[in-house]
């Protein structure tokens, strides 16, 4: 299989009308939430036809900072424990034994992690604080990608995810 390939056909998850938790509870409206709608980068999710999967992606994540950043015990800088955190949203994919789509995933250190996954905060505040970290993690793709002095297999995994997320936008 491809790096950057989309997997098989599957049936939709959830059918959601705007912009919802996995609870289908609106998310609290704020601007962050309005300009990544109309930059298109979270309405579209899973269409009920394919799953976005690229291994170099998630290894992209080892070593970075964290970007989730929620933790009082958060590593920071220090990417030691780092791997890509998938949202936990049924509109990115989420579903029952199901990983969201490796295009909605953030660098995280093991705590923030943790705490995004099986943390007591309610699910708003973790999914808000997911939507938050991944503004971050869009803009260290395209950083990545427009960087020529990084490693080919880096920049082409940031370019292949970056073209699949405009693919899906329009």
């Amino acid at each position: 299989m491809a790096q950057g390939q989309v997997l098989g056909e599957s049936q939709p998850i959830l059918t959601i009308e705007g912009l919802t938790n996995s609870r289908n509870r609106a998310l609290p409206t704020n601007r962050l939430l309005t300009d990544l709608m109309s930059a298109g980068m979270l309405l579209h999710g899973i269409s009920g036809k394919s799953m976005y999967r690229d291994r170099d992606l998630l290894d992209l994540a080892k070593g970075m900072p964290c970007l989730l950043r929620v933790s009082q015990k958060c590593l920071g800088e220090g990417g030691d424990t780092t791997v890509a955190a998938h949202s936990n949203m049924a509109l990115h994919g989420k579903g029952k034994s199901l990983k969201a789509e490796d295009c909605y995933s953030v660098w995280a250190c093991a705590y923030c992690h943790r705490w995004l996954d099986q943390g007591k905060a309610p699910q708003d505040e973790r999914e808000t604080a997911w939507l938050i970290g991944y503004e971050r993690q869009i803009d260290q793709w395209q950083e990545i990608a427009d960087n020529p002095l990084m490693r080919p297999w880096k920049v082409e995994a940031c370019r292949r995810v970056l073209k699949h997320l405009e693919s899906l936008n329009g």
